[in-house]
């Protein structure tokens, strides 16, 4: 990606030397898929440097970002470019440094969002255990067979801590976890994700659960005696390429719904402690 972008070395070099560059390029690559120029993505390569030094994003990999910090990161960037605070190229530099950042942000699940106020809708949907709701515009019609942007769905997840009890090995350390929680003090085994990962937070949580390894299969219920659709059961010959770790870590989940004692579908890590 960046060889593509910049033809002289020593642009080419910062590019390729300064942190964050796998996230780096997986960004550009996803906005060059979605149609975006190249002068426009070589912009954005530069700007994107700047984010992650103002926002020192490499220091702490699991961090995330605030509005409020990055709105401060914005004001030392732009009074670095445009020395006078109140002029108009000033204010601007602010506004696309803001919504830049929080773009790539959202892209590196690092933008701290507040909560959002619980609804009607939102209690409705919890009491009756619903996936979600569906809306459109009161003037628009159903057109059978045509997708509109006048329809809307809001789906509910749920969440829930588990305990990390092995990995699959990949790149960054690991390719998926495999997850669990306590049963009549018996670790449960339900599912493997893969979900919700940037290089930089595999690397992280990685960090964690190396000095955790260990020989022993944590899961009172496994090797895996389900079958399932798709192939996904953990069998004893799975097993054998699996890690298996203490079951210290626990990780938060959002997942759709429990179906036979298991979550299923969108299953996405949030956050490791």
């Amino acid at each position: 990606m960046f060889d593509q972008l910049f033809f002289r070395s020593d642009a080419l070099t910062r590019q390729l030397s300064a942190p964050l560059v796998d996230e780096r390029r997986q960004y550009l690559a996803r906005r060059a898929a979605q149609g975006m120029s190249k002068c426009t993505l070589r912009m954005k390569a530069r700007l994107l440097l700047s984010i992650a030094d103002y926002l020192r994003l490499a220091e702490q990999p699991s961090h995330t970002i605030a509005l409020p910090e990055i709105k401060r990161a914005a004001s030392r960037w732009s009074s670095h470019n445009w020395p006078l605070p109140e002029s108009s190229h000033a204010k601007r530099s602010r506004e696309y440094f803001m919504a830049q950042a929080a773009g790539w942000l959202t892209f590196l699940n690092r933008l701290q969002t507040p909560p959002k106020p619980i609804t009607v809708y939102d209690r409705m949907l919890a009491e009756q255990e619903l996936e979600g709701i569906v809306g459109k515009r009161r003037d628009c019609l159903y057109e059978p067979g045509r997708r509109s942007g006048a329809w809307i769905k809001h789906r509910v997840n749920r969440g829930q801590e588990f305990v990390v009890g092995g990995y699959f090995p990949g790149a960054h350390g690991f390719d998926s976890l495999i997850v669990g929680y306590y049963d009549a003090g018996k670790l449960m085994y339900v599912a493997r994700t893969r979900n919700g990962f940037v290089p930089a937070s595999r690397v992280h949580v990685f960090s964690k659960l190396k000095p955790l390894v260990t020989a022993t299969c944590p899961f009172a219920n496994l090797p895996d005696q389900r079958k399932s659709r798709f192939g996904e059961e953990l069998n004893a010959e799975k097993m054998k390429k699996a890690v298996w770790l203490k079951p210290e870590v626990v990780v938060e989940i959002e997942f759709l719904e429990w179906n036979g004692g298991r979550p299923t579908s969108s299953f996405y890590v949030c956050q490791a402690s």
